[in-house]
């Protein structure tokens, strides 16, 4: 074993001081000499810097205040010294011990053995002192394949012993080296190297005590050899003496911020007070400085786990992995980490190494079993189920789950795994509400309620929630209310009896009984999922009742008793008022309430905020958000969902295949996420790929009532419009939305019935509150579709709204145009181009105007323009082309023409007239 050290990070200069008086050279180093004899070291330094200052060539006086910085600590400036007397002369014996000891202060091993390669020196004393340091130099190097030399022959006294003591300290043989310590007879000669030697010796022995006390006088008497404040910071550390550590490490941090070693030992400082963000931010340092150790990454690993870094956890946790024990604890929380990440795979291989404790094993099987039925991946939840019952067997939760699982693939077994958990443990609520609806799932009622009637043998109230909630799927609501009802005079304040009730009344359209009981909940209930539910369910009884004032005034209510709006019991409550303000289209209140809370990685949270973003147009900061919930949320299908209609939203389907194929490989086993990805292909044109992955969904078995959508979409693509109106109309029948209505829209206005297609659309704008969005695409459908009549009512309606709203205008006007209505086309145009001067959309409509109005000239000016902007946009090249041909310049209308690449079939329509003009 090789003994690593540290290199010394910083050396301090001492100051010059001259002297001012009449003494001589000879003096001032006679002088000098006698205040080192007195151990006035500093004294002595300042007399022969005035020696030096009077006669700079003495070489005594340079080779004398080369042992005195010696004495002093300060390696480098007397190692400058030492070599300026060799350079004058003095001879190798007189200087070399010194210099050898300043070169290996210095921590400059290899320097060291080639300058004392070669030497040899007839004073025997010089020779031990010489080669002493050169086996520190050659044991201490970080060359560690080369051959060490232990022939201590030429070594005498302390020297030799301190020597042996290195030695076997360096083998591991700790106690024969500290009975060595014993035999040192002259304690002042080397005193440093021995008090480091005895104190990390004593520290491998755990004398902690002793070895504070050697390497505290080694800090005190040469207090700039950093190395041993590390070591002594250290050994505190492992003394569990963590305040001194602390002050010592936080003194050699103000020396050197991003000190690996420094950063290293503080990590650990803050691991054991449980500053864990402090601890990882230490140790990243330290890694990133060029301690990339085991110790490291166990330290950054361990501390990133504990403040959910879940990524950086595996990230550090693995690399150390690969040189700690199996049964190492780290091991364990890698394990848990790679669960949290969704690595399941060959999870029970990587457990195994682990030694006893076969309930802890079940455990992280089983919470990775829950992970592959959270991703759909229902074989593999089984079979990992099936494992961790192995290592648990009488675990109730574990059969539960179980159950749970086989019964979500419809595996009526089980049923057998419920009942075995209840027999373990009757008191499992979940249990016997699952195996209730296992028997509804196998279609055997009576069986069901025989379950209910078991647990209300044990727990009579809850055993009456179950009855009445497997009544209300029975349509026997009477009964479900009555069971309700009796549940309450038991127990009126049960959660889930309320809840229920709440719900049944809602259904029966109670609305006001619904809301109380809703309001009692709310106030009541300290479970945060089931409180945004709570949220929620107000908002949609509020708005059944056309009452949202209400609703809204209660959640004001509430937030204004919480202290800290950003406190966990706060967040459904501005969640939910920040719902409300979007639903009316107050986006600019909403962001208000949730800017505070963008910080929080919750849910419903950065959901809200997403939405009232797109609500506001602010399309970036709106992806961004929903990005930061799949990053949050990666495993939850709802977050990609969010993203990817986000895309569709703003036209980006390409973008929004490419988000949602990425969802696919994080849910692997949600054919939900196919569904998504479909709808994104067929909108970016990419018909054929999306009939692929629909014929993929239906031989794994799989499928979707939007299917009937996809193939209205796809007729459409194909130009199959009674097809695409077929398909179509079925399913807006069955889920009449805005985004069925558009397709359906299109089919109908490609059949020469626009009229018909308006109707669906104005009929879903009609159910929402902010209903710009709509009009304007309504507008342009009727625009687009030839039916100019309904295009300029719906365009005057917005400028009705808003005067300056410059789409409004700009397209108004091309809607004019269209009409023969000139002067009004023109009138238009120009105040979309007095809002938005630069334009070029505002300059070609306003140039087209302008030809429609006979003034080529002026149009040629402004379409001309325009084209330089845009020049890849077709309308604006016709435009263009047909201005150059009115005004005599064919030859550039040809060659225009030449470069056009029709996108539709309109354009075709137009390239093909245009060549014929010319």
């Amino acid at each position: 074993m090789r003994i690593k050290v540290i290199p010394i990070f910083i050396a301090l200069s001492a100051l010059s001081i001259s002297g001012c008086d009449s003494k001589t050279a000879e003096e001032y180093i006679a002088a000098a000499e006698t205040q080192y004899q007195q151990n006035d070291t500093q004294a002595a330094i300042i007399d022969l810097k005035n020696a030096i200052a009077l006669a700079p060539k003495n070489k005594e006086a340079r080779a004398n205040l080369g042992k005195y910085y010696l004495t002093a600590g300060l390696f480098v400036e007397s190692e400058k010294e030492l070599r300026k007397a060799l350079e004058l002369g003095e001879s190798k014996d007189s200087v070399y011990p010194a210099l050898v000891r300043a070169i290996y202060y210095q921590n400059d091993f290899d320097r060291l053995t080639r300058l004392t390669q070669d030497y040899t020196s007839q004073d025997t004393q010089t020779q031990s002192s010489v080669a002493l340091f050169t086996f520190l130099a050659n044991l201490k190097s970080t060359d560690t394949g080369s051959t060490l030399n232990t022939d201590f022959s030429a070594l005498l006294g302390d020297d030799k012993i301190l020597a042996q003591v290195y030695y076997e300290f360096s083998q591991g043989k700790f106690s024969q080296a500290d009975e060595l310590l014993s035999s040192f007879q002259q304690p002042e000669q080397n005193k440093i190297e021995k008090l480091i030697v005895t104190g990390l010796l004593k520290a491998q022995l755990e004398d902690y005590d002793l070895a504070i006390i050697a390497l505290d006088q080694v800090v005190a008497s040469s207090p700039e050899y950093y190395v041993v404040q590390f070591q002594l910071a250290e050994v505190l550390i492992n003394a569990k003496e963590f305040e001194k550590a602390k002050k010592l490490v936080d003194e050699l941090l103000k020396i050197n911020s991003r000190s690996a070693y420094a950063n290293l030992l503080m990590a650990q400082i803050f691991l054991h007070d449980e500053y864990y963000k402090k601890a990882f931010d230490a140790a990243e340092i330290a890694i990133q400085n060029g301690i990339d150790s085991t110790q490291s990454n166990l330290l950054a690993g361990i501390s990133a786990y504990k403040i959910e870094r879940t990524e950086s956890a595996y990230k550090y946790l693995s690399k150390a992995s690969r040189n700690i024990s199996p049964n190492h604890m780290a091991n364990r929380l890698l394990a848990e980490v790679k669960i949290r990440l969704g690595e399941t795979d060959n999870l029970a291989e990587m457990l195994e190494g682990i030694s006893g404790q076969d309930v802890q094993k079940s455990a992280l099987l089983e919470s990775a079993a829950m992970i592959k039925f959270r991703e759909g991946d229902i074989e593999a939840s089984k079979s990992l189920f099936s494992q961790a019952k192995e290592g648990d067997p009488g675990n109730a939760v574990t059969l539960l789950r179980e159950g749970l699982i086989k019964l979500s693939s419809g595996d009526q077994s089980g049923i057998d795994s419920l009942e075995s958990a209840i027999a373990l443990d009757n008191t499992l609520g979940e249990a016997w509400s699952l195996l209730a609806q296992g028997h509804m799932q196998a279609e055997e009622p009576k069986k069901a309620l025989a379950v209910a009637k078991r647990w209300q043998e044990v727990n009579e109230v809850d055993g009456l929630v179950l009855e009445s909630y497997l009544l209300q799927q029975l349509d026997d609501d009477i009964q479900a209310r009555i069971k309700l009802v009796k549940a309450l005079e038991l127990a009126p304040k049960n959660y889930a009896a309320m809840r229920f009730l709440m719900l049944l009344n809602a259904r029966e359209k109670r609305f006001d009984e619904a809301r109380a009981l809703a309001k009692t909940l709310l106030t009541s209930t300290e479970n945060l999922s089931g409180k945004f539910q709570l949220v929620f369910t107000l908002i949609n009884l509020a708005i059944e009742q056309d009452d949202l004032a209400s609703a809204e005034a209660l959640l004001q209510s509430l937030l204004s008793q919480q202290t800290d709006s950003s406190d966990k019991h706060a967040l459904p409550i501005s969640v939910g008022l920040a719902t409300i303000y979007n639903y009316r289209g107050e986006f600019q209140k909403a962001l208000s309430l949730l800017t505070d809370l963008h910080d929080t990685n919750d849910f419903y949270v950065l959901s809200t905020l997403g939405q009232t973003y797109s609500g506001l147009n602010d399309f970036n900061n709106a992806k961004s958000t929903f990005q930061a919930l799949i990053n949050a949320f990666p495993r939850d299908m709802r977050s990609w969902n969010k993203l990817i209609t986000l895309l569709n939203q703003y036209g980006l389907n390409k973008e929004a295949v490419d988000v949602a194929t990425r969802g696919e490989s994080a849910l692997p086993h949600d054919p939900r996420l196919t569904v998504l990805n479909i709808r994104s292909l067929i909108r970016a044109g990419d018909i054929h790929k999306a009939q692929q992955k629909i014929d993929n969904m239906k031989a794994q078995g799989n499928s979707s009532p939007m299917f009937e959508l996809f193939t209205g979409e796809m007729a459409l693509h194909h130009k199959e419009y009674e097809k695409a109106h077929k398909y179509l109309s079925q399913y807006y029948a069955v889920d009449p939305s805005w985004d069925s209505a558009q397709p359906l829209a299109e089919a109908l206005a490609h059949l020469g019935k626009a009229a018909e297609g308006g109707k669906y659309l104005e009929a879903q704008t009609a159910k929402i509150r902010d209903k710009l969005k709509n009009i304007h695409y309504i507008a342009e459908y009727y625009s687009r579709s030839g039916e100019l009549e309904k295009a300029a009512q719906y365009y005057k309606a917005l400028l009705d709204i808003n005067p300056e709203d410059f789409i409004t205008l700009n397209n108004y006007s091309a809607v004019a145009i269209k009409q023969g209505e000139i002067t009004l086309a023109i009138e238009l145009a120009q105040k979309a181009l007095q809002i938005s001067p630069e334009s070029p959309f505002a300059m070609d409509t306003l140039g087209w105007a302008l030809f429609h109005d006979k003034k080529y000239g002026d149009a040629l000016t402004y379409i001309k323009n325009a084209h330089e902007a845009i020049p890849k946009n077709n309308e604006v090249t016709f435009h263009l082309i047909e201005t150059l041909i009115v005004t005599g310049s064919k030859d550039k209308a040809k060659s225009l023409l030449g470069r056009i690449k029709p996108t539709n079939d309109s354009d075709k329509q137009t390239l093909t007239r245009l060549n014929a003009s010319i």
